[in-house]
């Protein structure tokens, strides 16, 4: 079942206990759409992902990896079903990665930070995930606000896509006997206007308070920050795919074929 919501911010969706793969209530901006690909391009991406040299992640991520690749193909089957499930012109980033969290594995409370698509000549505006396994025992997405109030949690479900803007806070819940395997991509909304070069970096909001501690990090323009504060870019602090040194996310990997 589809839950495509309004991209505006301003108000809940509706409450989600319809759907057995999520719980509360998504935030305005959010889908969860079910069947989003088919099993042929599910098994073509498990077979990429094993070809793939992984990268073990920050310590704000547990035990997870990552993947990285470029397929022009692979986004455009991912534009495809947003142009069906989503108001907005979303275009998906060719720049992609597949997570992997082992037993144990998690990611704690942040938001996305956006990268420059070179060739769509715009700033990523939503995150993707494309769960390639279905987990029923830990591993959830979950949205939060406030106090680390969750107000939404979504099941990884096989096949099913997640979308939302990057500035929703959200976390993974850790994983228990299932490992969580995700496509990850970044989307551009085609109705912004398009810019001939990166554009300086925006003055950040105010830190949120976490309300547990976390070890000390780098965050995404390269400054060592406190533990507390809610971080961008959650996925890897001091990485460089395009959003560490606030330059291009095309400047990885070859393209791949699916």
């Amino acid at each position: 079942r589809t839950q495509a919501l309004p991209s505006d911010h301003t108000a809940m969706g509706p409450p989600a206990e319809a759907d057995a793969w999520t719980a509360g209530c998504l935030p305005a901006g959010v889908s969860y759409v079910h069947n989003a690909v088919d099993e042929t391009l599910l098994e073509a991406l498990e077979a990429l992902r094993t070809t793939l040299p992984a990268e073990a992640l920050n310590v704000r991520m547990g035990d997870a990896t990552r993947r990285r690749f470029r397929s022009d193909e692979v986004a455009r089957r991912i534009t495809a079903t947003l142009a069906v499930h989503r108001r907005e012109p979303l275009v998906a980033s060719a720049a992609l990665r597949f997570i992997e969290y082992a037993a144990a594995g998690f990611i704690a409370r942040h938001t996305d930070g956006p990268s420059f698509d070179e060739m769509l000549a715009r700033e990523t505006t939503h995150s993707f995930l494309l769960y390639l396994a279905t987990t029923r025992d830990g591993g959830a997405t979950q949205f939060v606000c406030g106090d680390d109030v969750i107000i939404a949690t979504v099941t990884p479900r096989r096949g099913s896509l997640l979308v939302f803007p990057h500035e929703i806070p959200h976390q993974g819940e850790a994983c228990a006997a299932d490992p969580k395997i995700l496509l990850r991509g970044d989307l551009v909304d085609v109705s912004m206007p398009r810019v001939s070069r990166y554009s300086p970096p925006r003055v950040h909001r105010p830190p949120v308070v976490l309300g547990a501690s976390l070890p000390p990090s780098i965050d995404h323009r390269g400054a060592s920050v406190g533990s507390p504060a809610l971080q961008k870019d959650g996925e890897d602090d001091a990485e460089c795919f395009g959003r560490g040194v606030r330059g291009s996310c095309q400047h990885t990997t070859r393209q791949y074929a699916i």
